[in-house]
């Protein structure tokens, strides 16, 4: 019974020393392959991935000055009444006969602007009469046109103001012109910039437009004497001359350099 209880002794040592040789045999092995778990290292990027190329940021611009092809004349009158109703009647009345002598003359757009009543009051405060006060305006590109018809309402307005101004049309067909020469001298802007850096060329990144030029018209207010002067009914059509007006293109964007 001693004989066979050692050697089941001896084949369980043998298994056992068996099992652990096998083991480290297989663990070198399984140290050469990388854990799935674990995400292997990426290799290192050259130089040249790395680097971006420089950017510049330019601006260039075209522009040139355009004759103001529309005029602007404001005609107003002014009476008084002993009351604010009478007054706003009066004034409305006087409105509505020169818009309607004004329309139907070709090419001239006639509309009604400022309408104001307000009270006249003596020293002492007490209202004594009421005043009002009401214009229309002239529109056109035909100054011949609207000097004609500013003079044959003479009779009963007189010219507040005179202003000019650069219709749309003509300046979005101003602006179409300057946008290819704010392109080409954006473009030489750009190489002669890309050379003086020792670079051969460039690629645009983005662009950004706005144009300049003011389409405000340029009011010439009239004087006391003018006004009088153009209410008298044989007076002579108004002498119009417009100025200019600056319209520019200005174009402002990036560029690689490569």
């Amino acid at each position: 019974m001693m004989h066979s209880h050692s050697v089941l002794s001896l084949n369980r040592i043998a298994a056992a020393c068996c099992a652990a040789l096998a083991l480290a045999a297989v663990q070198p092995a399984l140290a050469q392959q990388p854990s799935p778990q674990q995400p292997q290292p990426s290799a290192p990027q050259s130089d040249d991935a790395g680097k971006r190329a420089p950017e510049l940021t330019l601006q260039a611009s075209a522009s040139s000055d355009v004759q103001q092809d529309t005029v602007r004349i404001t005609l107003a009158t002014e009476l008084e009444a002993a009351s604010q109703a009478a007054a706003g009647k009066a004034l409305s009345t006087a409105l509505d006969d020169a818009v309607k002598r004004a329309q139907g003359t070709k090419d001239v757009q006639v509309r009604t602007g400022g309408y104001n009543v307000w009270p006249n009051a003596n020293e002492k405060g007490k209202i004594q009469n009421w005043r009002a006060r009401g214009e229309i305006t002239l529109e056109s590109k035909d100054f011949a046109a609207a000097s004609a018809l500013a003079s044959k309402l003479s009779d009963k307005t007189a010219i507040a103001q005179i202003s000019f101004l650069l219709s749309r049309e003509a300046r979005e067909a101003e602006e179409r012109k300057l946008l290819s020469q704010a392109a080409d001298a954006f473009r030489d802007r750009a190489l002669a910039a890309a050379t003086a850096f020792g670079f051969s060329g460039y690629r645009v990144r983005s662009l950004e437009l706005s144009g300049g030029g003011s389409p405000v018209p340029v009011p010439r207010p009239m004087g006391a004497q003018m006004m009088a002067k153009s209410s008298v009914a044989e007076s002579a059509d108004v002498p119009l001359e417009a100025g200019k007006v600056t319209v520019s293109i200005a174009v402002n964007g990036t560029v690689a350099l490569h």
